[in-house]
């Protein structure tokens, strides 16, 4: 039984990494962060711009009005942009053609 458990845990890494590897962002600082009249979201330039849905864009990241924490992701990396402090961040499928963030973390140091 117990190896069962050690095999089943093992496989749950496995498939969480493999499954967040594709659009995770490596810690960077925030670049602009720019409202355009033209989109519907926050744009963001971070150190690592990418790609990972074929959304079409690698210069922006958005942060979707629409998000249910758009206003608490805004404070976050206004913040983070005020005290130069790294943020991870995750994006996933494409808003408006161009790579939309689901989640942000904030690096201590």
């Amino acid at each position: 039984m117990k190896i069962v458990s050690k095999l089943l845990f093992a496989n749950l890494l496995i498939l969480s990494a493999a499954t967040k590897a594709d659009g995770q962002i490596p810690t960077g600082e925030i670049g602009n962060l720019y409202f355009h009249a033209g989109h519907s979201g926050l744009l963001i330039k971070h150190d690592h711009l990418a790609d990972p849905d074929n959304c079409g864009r690698v210069d922006w990241f958005i942060l979707p009005n629409t998000h249910p924490h758009a206003e608490k992701i805004y404070s976050l990396l206004l913040s983070a942009q005020i005290a130069n402090k790294k943020v991870s961040l995750f994006v996933s499928g494409c808003h408006e053609g161009i790579p939309a963030i689901k989640h942000i973390t904030l690096a201590k140091s």
